[in-house]
Protein backbone atom coordinates (compact mmCIF):
# COMPACT_ATOMS: atom_id res chain seq x y z
CA UNK A 1 0.00 0.00 0.00
CA UNK A 2 1.68 3.47 -1.10
CA UNK A 3 1.08 6.30 1.43
CA UNK A 4 1.74 9.72 0.11
CA UNK A 5 4.85 12.07 1.70
CA UNK A 6 2.00 14.30 2.85
CA UNK A 7 0.61 11.69 4.94
CA UNK A 8 3.58 10.46 6.58
CA UNK A 9 4.47 14.00 7.67
CA UNK A 10 1.20 14.21 9.31
CA UNK A 11 1.71 10.76 10.62
CA UNK A 12 4.80 11.94 12.37
CA UNK A 13 4.12 15.37 12.99
CA UNK A 14 6.13 16.82 11.07
CA UNK A 15 5.90 20.66 9.57
CA UNK A 16 8.31 21.51 7.55
CA UNK A 17 9.10 19.70 4.07
CA UNK A 18 12.73 18.67 3.90
CA UNK A 19 12.99 19.13 0.65
CA UNK A 20 11.53 22.82 0.89
CA UNK A 21 14.52 22.85 3.75
CA UNK A 22 16.91 21.60 1.45
CA UNK A 23 15.66 24.22 -1.49
CA UNK A 24 15.52 27.28 0.89
CA UNK A 25 18.96 26.89 2.18
CA UNK A 26 20.25 26.22 -1.28
CA UNK A 27 18.25 29.18 -2.73
CA UNK A 28 20.00 31.48 0.31
CA UNK A 29 23.66 30.46 -0.56
CA UNK A 30 22.84 31.46 -4.14
CA UNK A 31 21.47 34.66 -3.69
CA UNK A 32 24.51 35.34 -0.84
CA UNK A 33 26.97 34.73 -3.36
CA UNK A 34 25.75 36.19 -6.06
CA UNK A 35 25.33 39.45 -3.97
CA UNK A 36 29.23 38.89 -3.31
CA UNK A 37 31.53 41.12 -5.14
CA UNK A 38 32.66 39.69 -8.45
CA UNK A 39 35.91 38.90 -7.85
CA UNK A 40 35.15 36.42 -5.10
CA UNK A 41 36.75 32.68 -5.90
CA UNK A 42 33.35 31.43 -4.66
CA UNK A 43 31.47 33.28 -7.06
CA UNK A 44 33.64 32.43 -10.30
CA UNK A 45 33.55 28.59 -8.88
CA UNK A 46 29.39 29.09 -8.76
CA UNK A 47 29.05 30.56 -11.81
CA UNK A 48 31.67 28.31 -13.44
CA UNK A 49 33.69 31.14 -14.95
CA UNK A 50 36.66 29.55 -14.60
CA UNK A 51 39.60 29.12 -17.50
CA UNK A 52 41.26 25.98 -18.76
CA UNK A 53 40.12 23.30 -20.04
CA UNK A 54 37.38 20.36 -18.65
CA UNK A 55 37.27 16.83 -18.21
CA UNK A 56 36.08 14.89 -21.00
CA UNK A 57 32.61 13.22 -20.54
CA UNK A 58 29.22 14.13 -20.58
CA UNK A 59 29.03 17.11 -17.49
CA UNK A 60 28.31 16.67 -14.08
CA UNK A 61 24.91 17.79 -13.00
CA UNK A 62 25.55 20.57 -10.54
CA UNK A 63 23.37 22.50 -8.21
CA UNK A 64 22.60 25.33 -10.13
CA UNK A 65 20.89 23.10 -12.75
CA UNK A 66 18.70 22.70 -9.15
CA UNK A 67 18.49 26.20 -9.00
CA UNK A 68 17.38 27.11 -12.50
CA UNK A 69 14.79 23.93 -12.47
CA UNK A 70 13.22 25.42 -9.32
CA UNK A 71 12.85 29.10 -10.52
CA UNK A 72 12.48 28.27 -14.28
CA UNK A 73 14.72 31.05 -15.03
CA UNK A 74 18.37 31.25 -16.54
CA UNK A 75 21.68 31.85 -14.71
CA UNK A 76 21.35 35.28 -16.12
CA UNK A 77 17.65 36.51 -14.95
CA UNK A 78 18.75 34.51 -11.48
CA UNK A 79 21.63 36.00 -10.84
CA UNK A 80 20.16 39.61 -11.78
CA UNK A 81 17.14 38.61 -9.14
CA UNK A 82 19.77 37.85 -6.76
CA UNK A 83 21.03 40.63 -6.24
CA UNK A 84 17.91 42.58 -5.13
CA UNK A 85 17.21 41.26 -2.27
CA UNK A 86 13.46 41.80 -2.38
CA UNK A 87 12.91 40.58 -5.58
CA UNK A 88 15.02 37.33 -4.65
CA UNK A 89 12.71 36.70 -1.72
CA UNK A 90 10.21 36.83 -4.19
CA UNK A 91 11.56 34.23 -6.53
CA UNK A 92 12.57 31.69 -3.69
CA UNK A 93 8.89 31.71 -2.56
CA UNK A 94 7.74 31.41 -5.93
CA UNK A 95 9.97 28.28 -6.11
CA UNK A 96 9.22 26.86 -2.69
CA UNK A 97 5.23 27.50 -3.40
CA UNK A 98 5.52 25.47 -6.19
CA UNK A 99 6.84 23.03 -5.55
CA UNK A 100 4.41 22.70 -2.74
CA UNK A 101 1.50 22.76 -5.30
CA UNK A 102 3.35 19.93 -7.64
CA UNK A 103 2.45 16.76 -7.70
CA UNK A 104 6.48 15.67 -5.82
CA UNK A 105 3.72 13.83 -2.92
CA UNK A 106 1.44 12.20 -4.91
Amino acid sequence: MKVANREVRKRLNLKADLMQTVMKRKLGVFGHICKMEDSRKIKSVMLGILGGKGRHGRLNRGWIDDIKKWCKKDLYSLTVSARDRKLWKQTMKFALDTYRLSDHDL
